[in-house]
């Protein structure tokens, strides 16, 4: 008798070997992923709805993925001192919750500036980001955490092909507006859920907990760590400005907007085989190793995605970037866990997204305002490649 995929990989021995509150501690990982990655990497997606409903410049409205993206990575700063007077599963649930009102408040704008409230939903849902990934190390051992992160960060790819999909359905059966109310209601049910998966760590031994007690500055005292903050800068202006846009850019290039939802499913599912895959691999060695190397592939990847003449190439540059981005995204916290250690990780995601939002705050504005200029984003893609 025929199984299903979900059970398949629920059985196997990867994680038959696994305590329930172990998996549903991955799975809120998972939701963490699938809701707020997702979501960074798929909200262009209604881009093209938001400009026909008021009529503001390609600069004007890609601010708002600008700010989607920006609250999402400066969200930990807030995110980090709620987690450490509340602990995980309120910041867990307190961020879910702004995510979801700040979404239904947008969906009765009248004026495209009550839009730029997406920056709170940026901010909140970066706490469930946050608490369920800085938890895993805290209940598994580094091997273990590297392999089963990967499993986890998954979300983002699987969130990526499941909103871009249900806006393409959404948006001309219901409109945008329903559409992001139907987005908030399935939204809210996944965080409810993984709320469950957020379990109190165990204590940290007296050395770890003297290091974090020592502030979110103390990370800092690291130069490498500097130098790791100097290099993901760089990269954020470039990584995440071609899902901001790519809506846009690929209906330039002529294709449908159910051709455009393809796209961004494609990404979606190589990045998934892109995650597994540098999970496994970084068990065996130094993920940052892993993680560096990833960062050259992803600049050609995003200069194919910028040339690309039609659905095809367009195609193919969002499956090589899906498969090159994976150790980015799967590795953060494994090769944190390396360069500061395990009691310095909420501060160290902290400061590296706050970095990466930073820079990736103008990437949409510079590609939107070039594109009034020029009439396309090919020059802004490459920009940021």
């Amino acid at each position: 008798r025929s199984r299903s995929c979900f059970s398949l990989v629920c059985c196997s021995p990867i994680f038959t070997a696994m305590k329930t509150s172990e998996m549903m501690m991955i799975f809120s990982h998972f939701v963490g992923c699938f809701n707020g990655l997702g979501m960074v990497y798929s909200f262009g997606y209604w881009i093209p709805a938001l400009l026909e409903e008021f009529g503001g410049s390609q600069a004007q409205t890609q601010l708002m993925v600008g700010l989607l993206q920006s609250g999402f990575f400066l969200g930990g700063i807030p995110a980090r001192l709620v987690l450490k007077k509340f602990g995980f599963r309120f910041t867990y649930l307190a961020g879910s919750a702004i995510m979801v009102v700040v979404l239904l408040i947008m969906s009765f704008a009248q004026e495209l500036w009550v839009a730029y409230l997406v920056v709170l939903a940026g901010l909140g849902m970066h706490a469930p980001f946050l608490a369920s990934g800085s938890l895993i190390p805290r209940h598994l051992s580094q091997q273990n955490a590297a392999r089963y992160n990967a499993f986890a960060v998954t979300g983002s790819g699987f969130g990526t092909i499941a909103w871009a999909n249900l806006a393409r359905v959404l948006i001309p059966e219901v409109g945008w507006r329903v559409g992001l109310r139907v987005l908030a209601a399935c939204v809210a049910s996944l965080y409810l859920v993984g709320a469950v998966g957020q379990y109190e760590p165990p204590a940290l031994s007296a050395s770890d907990q003297k290091a974090a007690d020592g502030g979110m500055f103390a990370v800092f005292k690291d130069p490498k760590f500097k130098i790791t903050c100097a290099a993901v800068a760089c990269s954020g202006f470039g990584y995440i400005l071609p899902f901001a846009v790519q809506a846009v850019h690929a209906e330039n290039i002529g294709l449908t907007s159910g051709e455009s939802a393809t796209v961004y499913t494609i990404f979606g599912t190589f990045s998934i085989a892109g995650r597994i895959s540098a999970g496994l691999v970084a068990a065996r060695c130094n993920p940052l190793v892993v993680w560096v190397g990833a960062y050259w592939a992803i600049g050609g990847c995003i200069s194919l995605v910028a040339a690309a003449p039609n659905f095809e190439v367009l195609a193919l540059g969002n499956a090589m970037l899906g498969l090159a981005s994976g150790p980015m995204i799967a590795l953060i916290i494994p090769g944190l866990r390396e360069l500061v250690g395990l009691a310095r990780i909420p501060d160290a995601l902290v400061w590296i997204m706050v970095v990466q939002g930073m820079s990736s705050l103008p990437a949409p504005t510079v590609a939107g305002w070039l594109a009034d200029q020029t009439g396309s984003y090919v020059e802004g893609i490459l920009i940021g490649a």
